[in-house]
């Protein structure tokens, strides 16, 4: 239920700032980062609750079955990738 988003910013005008500067906005971009990532994992534990007590049952693969399935699932995810910079999923996953 991730719901991931972007922070753009132009390259220029940011490695234009001054060394301080730049350290600040850095700075505060790895705190919005942590911050709605860990809303979203809470935002998430707080909805499986919910759909667990209406009946909705959840498979949580360890790290075997992860494995199998993904190697399962490699066929598919290739052709997601096709025409989708190789780059855009690097960020994804990082």
């Amino acid at each position: 239920l991730y719901g991931a988003r972007g922070l753009w910013a132009h390259r220029a005008t940011v490695d234009s700032l001054p060394p301080d500067l730049r350290l600040i906005v850095n700075r505060a971009v790895r705190a919005a980062i942590d911050l709605q990532r860990s809303e979203a994992a809470a935002l998430e534990r707080k909805l499986r609750t919910r759909m667990e007590t209406r009946g909705i049952e959840f498979v949580d693969l360890d790290d075997d079955a992860r494995s199998r399935f993904l190697e399962a699932s490699a066929p598919a995810i290739e052709v997601a990738h096709q025409g989708v910079p190789e780059g855009l999923f690097e960020l994804a996953r990082s």
